[in-house]
């Protein structure tokens, strides 16, 4: 038994889906930023609830990692920082990068509105608040 079903396409504005697509991608990025404020939080207070023998411990723990003197120290972590923040902007244009490209594509399409299947994983990307359809 055959069925012959159309699908119609669904006509959304090219700035719709644009917007849509910024929407998704500034939330993206402001996720990640909440992320490293919260990775950064709570190390001061950490340090201030530790005793006296726990602070020493750290200590030594850190002189046998990154060795006995402070400049020793401080130049082991300034490059485990820049290979750390190295590491995270890879991720991050990782992250991005589908969505940067998707934004570009769409902001070269010179038609006011574009055609797409009702099933286009771009629906899912338009505005929370969008209705518009062309």
């Amino acid at each position: 038994m055959e069925s012959n079903v159309t699908i119609a396409p669904v006509h959304i504005l090219t700035a719709t889906i644009i917007a849509g697509v910024e929407e998704h991608l500034a939330a993206q990025r402001n996720a990640r930023q909440v992320e490293e404020e919260k990775l950064a939080e709570g190390w001061d207070e950490f340090v201030a609830a530790l005793t006296g023998a726990q602070k020493e411990r750290l200590l030594s723990v850190a002189r046998y990692e990154f060795g006995p003197t402070a400049d020793e120290v401080q130049k082991r972590n300034q490059t485990e920082a820049e290979i750390l923040a190295a590491r995270r902007e890879t991720e991050a244009e990782m992250a991005d990068k589908p969505l940067v490209k998707l934004l570009d594509f769409y902001r070269a399409v010179t038609d006011k509105e574009v055609e797409v299947a009702p099933d286009d994983a771009i629906i899912h990307l338009l505005p929370s608040t969008s209705t518009e359809t062309a």
